[in-house]
């Protein structure tokens, strides 16, 4: 169930079709119109789009194709662009833009966090991996 509209005289809620029942977490876009559930243990992700209107689901993507197991997801702030950082052997850094396939933008990086700026225009990546 998605609540939307705290702190506005029309607080409104609603069910959620077809979305995974049982995610670990969740990140939100800075707007609020698209929500990405997760599950690190499960490896997939799915998207609730349209948010406060319907709160649409995409079709769960599981993750284990890139290589890796899920280890850090980002969404900008109007929800356009969702970045997937992968650990182990084959950990990178991906993006998915509107909805599309995940574009690798950075190979071998073991990344633990992920962040875009607050325009969108960059993505900040801290790799777990380093020692010093």
């Amino acid at each position: 169930m998605i609540v939307a509209g705290f702190g506005s005289e029309k607080a409104s809620s609603f069910a959620v079709s077809a979305a995974i029942s049982e995610p670990e977490g969740v990140v939100w876009s800075g707007d609020g119109s698209l929500a990405v559930l997760f599950s690190r243990a499960g490896n997939w992700i799915q998207a609730l789009a349209d948010i406060p209107n319907s709160g649409a689901p995409s079709v769960p993507v599981e993750l284990s194709f890139l290589g890796g197991s899920l280890s850090a997801i980002a969404a900008d702030a109007r929800g356009k662009r969702v970045a997937i950082g992968t650990a182990g052997e084959s950990g990178g850094v991906y993006l998915i833009t509107d909805g599309g396939n995940p574009v690798p933008l950075l190979a071998g990086f073991q990344s633990i966090a992920l962040a875009f700026s607050d325009d969108g225009s960059k993505l900040y990546a801290l790799n777990g991996a380093l020692s010093f």
